[in-house]
């Protein structure tokens, strides 16, 4: 079992009392949290102002506990390395500006655990998402619009005038311009497609069945 842990930093004073995060803090010229953050964070303070807050402890003659460089996750309570954490969303939009990491309060193996149960519970919505986003990325319809189409068609192939069984009718667009034609059940979209969208091949196909 890992053995639990808690961030805490502490000081004492060089008469063996206690110190004052406090007086530390306004030594430096920072709040309270950003010394705490020197010793249980340092990845989220800059250098600079890690070096004032140690100067500011070194000038009141203050001794301080070093911290192990682990963080508590919020859901197992158990002390792990930051390399058990994945990096925050704060990370991904100031990393460049402020040199500063920011972990999730999950660790990876919580955060895994929690993105499976909430597949496994959402499995249907998830893939009428992943559907909407891939036929607006790959044919620019939007939910309203492939809607639309469904019901101009009464939900039938625009060959055939059959309902699609098994799959939903496919969206049947130009290769060349990209332009979106209708809704195709699998057999004419795949007929098409074999065809290889040659008008003259279907003519010939035409007077062969004539």
């Amino acid at each position: 079992m890992t053995k639990q842990w808690k961030q805490k930093t502490w000081f004492r004073a060089a008469d063996g009392t206690k110190g004052s995060n406090k007086l530390v803090a306004k030594l430096a010229g920072v709040t309270s949290g950003t010394v705490s953050n020197v010793f249980n964070c340092p990845e989220k303070v800059i250098p600079e102002t890690q070096k004032r807050v140690l100067d500011a402890i070194e000038k009141l003659q203050y001794t301080y506990n070093v911290m192990p460089t682990m963080r508590m996750c919020t859901v197992c309570k158990t002390a792990k390395p930051f390399e058990d954490f994945y990096d925050g969303l704060k990370a991904k939009k100031q990393r460049y500006a402020t040199n500063k990491k920011y972990f999730h309060s999950r660790c990876k193996k919580c955060d895994h655990s929690r993105v499976r149960e909430y597949h496994k519970n959402n499995k249907q919505r998830l893939r009428k998402q992943m559907l909407i986003r891939h036929r607006f990325r790959e044919y620019g319809l939007t939910e309203k619009e492939y809607n639309n189409m469904i019901l101009s068609q009464n939900n039938l192939c625009a060959i055939c005038n059959s309902p699609s069984k098994n799959k939903a009718l496919a969206i049947d667009h130009n290769h060349k311009t990209g332009e979106v034609r209708g809704l195709l059940c699998h057999n004419c979209n795949l007929a098409i497609g074999l065809f290889k969208e040659d008008i003259g091949v279907f003519t010939s196909a035409i007077k062969y069945l004539s």
